[in-house]
């Protein structure tokens, strides 16, 4: 604790004297310098000093960014230690499963001093766009500079080289946690493709009893946070009378080594699926859907002790109820019952790592416990289109034990300095010299992921794999959460499905097209020379482009059926009132077509009447409205492909409207009494809402194109804008200058990085032009900028306005989360004090009584601050202040350059 007593003024009386204690946080801070200068205790009552106070917590930030320091102890990579002991690669090859296993146990594992644990080190992601990052700190710089007068910048001792000098050393300190976190992941990595190596590779029991008494070693040093239970599988009769189950073996049949007992019990298959008290709506339609489909494979239904007792009875019920509530005249025959086994896995993660296995992370211990050695995992919103039995008879299936599916292919990306760490981590020769794991091939190096740097890959809510055979992909994609620079760079659990297998050298297989929409077509209005689709459900079509194998996102029109109410002053839902649009939404989906978009590295510049790109993401439906397109630009540029339009025949419609009627009945009778009621009362009206009374120009359209149309607005990719007061009718929005946002290249610069593109409004239209190419070939992307991640409420109206680009923004662009939060624990946001609206409104940053949170990150990431447009404002700022701002803009980018 730092003590230190400010009464400079000797003539005052003691009672007016002030002592302040400051944490040693304050120690060398701008805060503590400032506060040297109070003489009074009537000061520290004053709007100046909360004004101080707010500029000092800034320059804090700014100047005294706090940088995380790693709390893990360094170690050495296995390869390094074993290189030492066996030069040659091939005299270790050689050797014995038992004998290497030996080595590493009693040479190799001591030597490297490792013993696992998460890396949770906070990611810096800033520091890989580098324009940005110095030109948002720069911008702030020069404000400051003009609050501060140059006595308190004397007192302060700030200098412009002051601040050049410690930005420069904020982003080393930041690449240098980021490339020691990084390392200590590849360690992690090694150690587990070692141990995986020994005990997995080899699907067979142990034959040997030196490696099965390692075994346990194993699980203490690399795997530490299995706690040694099984999970619990039960079984329910129509009476809730209950019978456990033991597939893997009871709990003293693992003798200390839990995976190769997991492994060693693997038979048959099975589908697998998790869910909470919260999914049972949907997981009871999809069990409907798995009985008319003829499904006979029995079914687990994971849960970490949060599926009650009264949610178990529902499924049963749907499960094993010998007549099912069909539609009339459907032609269903066949409807056997479900053999459902509920699984418990609340107690196979040591308490203090549970927290890793949240939200999307369960699915990993379904993945993992499950006991069926050929599984089919689903998603309690996937619609699978085909008997689940045939999955398994897709040729990608049929030749690699896998079958994945990819991912819509959207505009949200990577930076490469976080894609250089993926890439480290993919198998080297050493992999394949010492351990005969197969390193990636061209294919993979150069896919969407790690070619393109593509944020979403696959998707996971339908997926099949022999589990038995390729276990040690299986434990490596379980172990993957707790990492963060992998888990907050990709959304959810995903990615770590196919990752798992390269990261151990087995061979999968993706499908031949991305995502699709499915549903039907808009109805054409106006000259657009593109066909759209919008829809709230991606789906999955067969390699050969005909048939459609399975979708996600429920049955229903919208998947968030209760934003109806919001949704209704959209312009594409125009002459709808609201019954009617609750209605829809609450309908099963009617699948006509699907459109494959083309590939979303491809994007022009527009000037409105046609889309810019294949896939724009909206606001409607909570923002799982997704628009496609099959045609960017109106077609003018002959080298961007052209998507496809699938028609699917009357036969496979009528079908899926039946199944789509199954569905939504069975997820209302789930769902009556719950969250999820959709019940109508049939009095809902407009003044239920008030909306009866609101002005219409208070509310966005979502639309600025024609009726149905595109789906674009004033936002670069589409969907609701901002509303005022002074809001203009949509029809008006039409005309120029009506604030168009498009993308460009920086002038002057060529870059991979994903965000490297500024943002600026257009007052005239733009001709097509030139297509982005995919990235490695001097490309450019369109990413998302801060409009597109994310929205906010207009002073003027209650209703939010806006859209999301990118799903988990922060966790691409920003900060890392904990490290913003420690950060604000300092600033000035969280110290200043009950007058800071005021100050920010005073300084620039906010308006109104509401501040604009563009502006007001502690680190301005987020702001979109033209620094071209500071150091041009001529007349209106000192002219040394547009000297500066172009000298260190020059020096900051070569320096920081040449440091990424």
């Amino acid at each position: 604790m730092t003590l230190f007593a400010m009464n400079l003024l000797y003539n005052l009386k003691r009672s007016n004297g002030v002592i302040i204690e400051l944490d040693d946080e304050y120690a060398g801070t701008f805060k503590e310098k400032y506060l040297k200068t109070i003489t009074s205790r009537d000061q520290l009552y004053t709007d100046e000093f909360y004004q101080k106070m707010s500029v000092m917590g800034q320059l804090d930030d700014l100047v005294n960014e706090p940088i995380e320091t790693v709390s893990f102890n360094e170690t050495k990579n296995p390869y390094d230690v074993l290189k030492e002991k066996y030069p040659n690669s091939e005299d270790y090859a050689n050797l014995g499963t038992t004998e290497k296993a030996k080595i590493y146990f009693k040479d190799i594992l001591p030597a490297t001093g490792f013993q696992f644990r998460p890396i949770q080190e906070a990611i810096y992601r800033d520091i890989y766009n580098p324009k940005k990052y110095l030109e948002t700190r720069l911008s702030k710089w020069l404000r400051l500079k003009e609050v501060l007068t140059q006595e308190e910048m004397h007192h302060l001792e700030l200098t412009d080289e002051v601040f050049k000098e410690n930005l420069l050393k904020i982003k080393e300190r930041k690449l240098k946690v980021n490339e020691n976190s990084s390392k200590e992941i590849l360690n992690s990595l090694d150690h587990m493709k070692f141990v995986n190596s020994f005990l997995f590779k080899n699907d067979q029991p142990f034959e040997d009893t030196e490696l099965e008494g390692l075994c346990p070693e194993a699980m203490k040093v690399v795997y530490p946070w299995l706690s040694g239970y099984l999970p619990t599988f039960t079984k329910y009769n129509k009476r809730l009378e209950k019978s456990e189950q033991f597939p893997l073996g009871d709990e003293g049949s693992s003798n200390g080594c839990i995976l190769k007992n997991i492994q060693n019990h693997l038979s048959g298959r099975g589908i697998v699926i998790t869910a909470s008290d919260g999914q049972v709506p949907e997981l009871s339609a999809l069990l409907a859907l798995l009985r008319v489909s003829g499904n006979q494979l029995p079914l687990q239904i994971f849960h970490n002790n949060d599926l009650s007792l009264n949610s178990i009875k529902k499924l049963v019920e749907v499960a094993t109820d010998p007549v099912m509530r069909l539609p009339k005249g459907t032609k269903f025959t066949k409807t056997p019952t479900l053999d459902l086994t509920f699984v418990d896995v609340s107690k196979t993660i040591i308490f203090r790592y549970k927290h890793y296995f949240q939200r999307w992370y369960m699915k990993l211990l379904a993945y993992l416990f499950s006991s069926y050695e050929e599984i089919i995992v689903l998603d309690t919103d996937t619609i699978p289109l085909l008997n689940i039995e045939q999955y398994f008879q897709l040729p990608a299936y049929r030749d690699t034990k896998t079958l994945f599916f990819r991912d819509r292919e959207a505009n949200s990306f990577l930076y490469e300095g976080i894609m250089k760490f993926f890439r480290q981590y993919l198998n080297n020769d050493d992999d394949r010299n010492y351990l005969q794991l197969k390193t990636p091939s061209e294919g993979i190096t150069k896919n969407r992921f790690f070619g393109e740097m593509a944020r979403h890959y696959m998707e996971a809510g339908l997926f099949a794999i022999d589990k038995k055979a390729k276990f040690d992909g299986v434990v490596m994609a379980v172990a993957l959460p707790f990492f963060k620079l992998i888990s907050n760079s990709v959304h959810g659990e995903k990615e770590f499905i196919w990752l798992g297998q390269e990261f151990m050298g087995q061979t999968y297989r993706f499908n031949t097209h991305p995502a699709v929409a499915v549903g039907e077509l808009t109805e054409r209005k106006g000259e657009s020379v593109a066909n759209e689709l919008c829809s709230t459900h991606p789906g999955h079509i067969s390699d050969d482009g005909k048939n459609l194998l399975w979708f996600n996102s429920g049955f229903l029109t919208c998947k968030r059926p209760e934003s109806y109410y919001k949704d209704v002053n959209f312009e594409r839902n125009e002459g709808k009132d609201l019954l009617q649009l609750k209605k829809e939404y609450a309908s099963p989906l009617h699948i006509t077509k699907a459109l494959i978009p083309p590939p979303a590295e491809f994007s022009l510049e527009v000037d409105g009447s046609e889309p810019s790109r294949g896939w724009v993401m909206t606001a409607q439906c909570e923002n799982y409205l997704w628009c496609a397109y099959d045609v960017i630009g109106g077609g003018t540029n002959e080298l961007i492909p052209k998507g496809q339009i699938v028609s699917f025949n009357a036969q496979d419609t009528e079908k899926w409207d039946n199944l789509g009627t199954i569905w939504v009945n069975y997820f209302k009778m789930a769902g009556k009494g719950t969250k999820t009621d959709m019940g109508y009362v049939e009095d809902d009206a407009y003044d239920e809402l008030g909306l009866d009374k609101a002005d219409e120009e208070e509310y966005d359209t979502g639309n600025s194109h024609s009726k149905g149309g595109f789906a674009s607005s004033s936002g670069s990719f589409g969907g609701a804008s901002k509303s005022s007061k002074n809001a203009k009718p949509a029809a008006d929005k039409q005309e120029k200058g009506n604030g168009l946002k498009i993308k460009k290249p920086t002038k002057g610069e060529e870059s991979k990085d994903a965000l490297d593109y500024e943002e600026y409004e257009n007052d005239a239209p733009v001709s097509a032009g030139k297509p982005k190419k995919a990235a490695g070939t001097d490309a450019k992307k369109t990413g998302a900028q801060f409009s597109d991640a994310d929205y906010f409420e207009s002073a003027s109206s209650g209703v939010s306005k806006g859209f999301k680009e990118t799903d988990d923004y922060d966790a691409i662009v920003m900060d890392d989360e904990a490290s913003r939060e420690k950060a604000d624990e300092a600033s000035s946001l969280t110290k200043a004090g009950k007058n800071l609206n005021e100050f920010w409104n005073a300084f620039g940053f906010g308006s109104g009584n509401k501040l604009d949170a563009s502006k007001l990150s502690s680190y301005a990431d987020d702001s979109e601050i033209s620094l071209e447009d500071i150091a041009a404002k001529g007349e209106d700022e000192p002219k040394e202040n547009n000297v500066l701002g172009q000298e260190l803009l020059k020096e900051l980018q070569d320096a920081a350059l040449d440091q990424v």
